[in-house]
């Protein structure tokens, strides 16, 4: 039992080492972008959008940026697909849900998650063959193009959910005003 999780946790190295250093380049870069505040300065925005987060729009923000770092992991590293990376896009779709609270949106997700799954494991098989059989040129840029598209719906996915969250601020913002 305990080889079978350490096998699983070792599958995912390179997603936390990823995640881990990106997650630390982004903090420095916006502590430090943000470290003087003024009302005339550009980085307003950034506190704007991150002050008074509720801890549900907090959770919100982490676990799309997880769907991201993984995808981005998979994508740049190319790992071997296996089943349990697809479990894992499946559970984030899950957690969205229970953030969200939007049943109409989980069919989304699921799919979102099933077709970045297979796009990412026929970019694998396409990089194997170019390995391992024949290197084509076609091939080559086909298994660049699907690694690139999956990574652009991964990255409109993202940048969809912060506007959704500064959209349920700006509403809420709203009903306070009329209060």
């Amino acid at each position: 039992m305990l080889s079978n999780m350490i096998s699983v946790i070792l599958q995912f190295q390179r997603f936390i080492l990823l995640n881990l250093g990106v997650t630390l380049a982004v903090g420095i870069i916006l502590w430090f972008g943000t470290e003087k505040f003024g009302f005339q300065r550009r980085n307003r925005y950034i506190f704007a959008f991150f002050m008074g987060m509720t801890s549900r729009q907090i959770l919100w923000v982490t676990v799309s940026w997880t769907w991201l770092m993984f995808v981005l992991s998979l994508a740049l590293t190319g790992e071997e697909m296996t089943m349990v990376h697809l479990i894992f896009l499946l559970l984030l779709a899950f957690a969205r849900l229970g953030i969200r609270r939007d049943v109409k949106a989980l069919p989304m997700d699921l799919a979102g998650g099933v077709l970045l799954y297979l796009a990412l494991l026929t970019a694998g098989v396409m990089r194997e063959y170019l390995r391992m059989t024949r290197f084509d040129w076609m091939i080559l840029l086909v298994c660049i193009a699907l690694t690139l598209t999956a990574v652009h719906y991964t990255l409109y996915q993202f940048m969809k959910d912060m506007l959704y969250i500064a959209e349920e601020r700006s509403k809420a913002h709203e009903k306070t005003d009329e209060i």
